[in-house]
């Protein structure tokens, strides 16, 4: 016999309402997470800087409970992480971590301009060349620099076509890319980085997979030696 009863409607919540009555919990947690992410990454949390889940909730204006697990979030990015007494800081960027971060950027950038150069669309490519022109004839900010080195080197990723290597790429640590904007980059080190550029968008225009690969090495590397002597000066300098 077929069920004749009436079901209980039961409704959907509607969590569009929640903290500030206007966005559901996920967007408060990804935009927590975002604008803590951002002040690290311009400075305006530094390295070694003690964070406290309240100063972070009272500044965002929202509850604790998203900015708890947007912390959690920048944890696991290790873009925060613990002190030997247990309290939340800002990472500090050993020479460990420089070390193996660089291992995976040259892992990940050799194997995305090789298959960019494979597979890049002509509107890709032309990108590229519009970035690295652009880069070129207006020396940026280091603020501006530092984003346009993050667009420039995703469009590569992209362009691989290859959706786990974007997904790692965008998933490295985010201390070597606060020492980028912290330090100065010098002017010859930023023509350092025009030339390892149009070198890599020339490789990839050709569609030689071979000199794509070298060329992202060869930049990957020089950027490792600058790091690692720019954390050395600042180990130095702390010392004196």
């Amino acid at each position: 016999m077929a069920d004749t009863k009436k079901r209980k409607v039961v409704p959907i919540r509607n969590d569009k309402t929640s903290e500030s009555g206007t966005s559901p919990r996920k967007p408060l947690v990804e935009s927590a997470f975002e604008k803590i992410h951002e002040a690290i990454y311009d400075g305006t949390f530094l390295p070694g800087q003690r964070i406290l889940e309240a100063e972070i909730a009272s500044w965002l204006d929202i509850s604790r409970t998203p900015v708890r697990e947007a912390l959690r979030r920048l944890v696991e990015k290790d873009a925060l992480s613990y002190d030997r007494y247990g309290n939340l800081i800002v990472t500090r960027a050993d020479r460990q971590m420089i070390i193996e971060i660089f291992q995976m950027r040259e892992v990940l950038e050799t194997a995305a301009a090789r298959l960019a150069a494979r597979y890049a669309y002509d509107e890709e490519i032309e990108t590229l060349k519009e970035l690295a022109d652009a880069h070129r004839s207006h020396p940026p900010s280091r603020k501006e620099h530092q984003q346009f080195n993050t667009v420039f080197h995703r469009t590569i990723t992209q362009a691989a076509h290859n959706r786990y290597i974007t997904r790692a790429f965008e998933a490295l640590p985010h201390p070597v890319r606060w020492y980028s904007m912290k330090d100065q980059t010098t002017p010859e080190r930023y023509q350092q980085i025009i030339a390892e550029h149009q070198a890599l968008v020339k490789a990839i225009a050709n569609k030689d997979a071979d000199a794509a690969e070298e060329a992202a090495r060869i930049h990957v590397k020089s950027s490792r030696k600058i790091w690692l002597e720019r954390l050395k000066q600042t180990e130095l300098a702390s010392e004196a």
